[in-house]
């Protein structure tokens, strides 16, 4: 399926489950707001791709090696059952 990036958000932090005190969760990752075609919606849905930062280095490298530069592409993803990005290719 093919995505339009319109915006990227980077999100870092620490997740602590309240069912487990003491343990936390790093977690660097880059938010794709994304614009896809959806044959149940006139015009386009609006939908938000997330990434691991260490899994992005390749695809922000083909953009030039900065975050912001991804706004404009489009990339064709593929997601596994669970909805995490296995595969992509750059379209534009």
């Amino acid at each position: 399926m093919k995505y339009e990036v319109v915006g990227v958000e980077r999100k870092i932090g620490d997740f602590k489950p309240q069912d487990k005190p003491g343990t936390a969760y790093h977690y660097d990752n880059i938010n794709l707001h994304c614009l896809k075609k959806n044959a149940k919606v006139h015009g386009y849905e609006v939908q938000t791709v997330k990434i691991k930062s260490e899994e992005a280095a390749e695809l922000i490298a083909d953009v030039g090696g900065e975050v912001k530069n991804l706004v404009g592409h489009v990339f064709d993803f593929e997601f596994t059952r669970f909805g995490k990005v296995s595969a992509y290719e750059m379209v534009k």
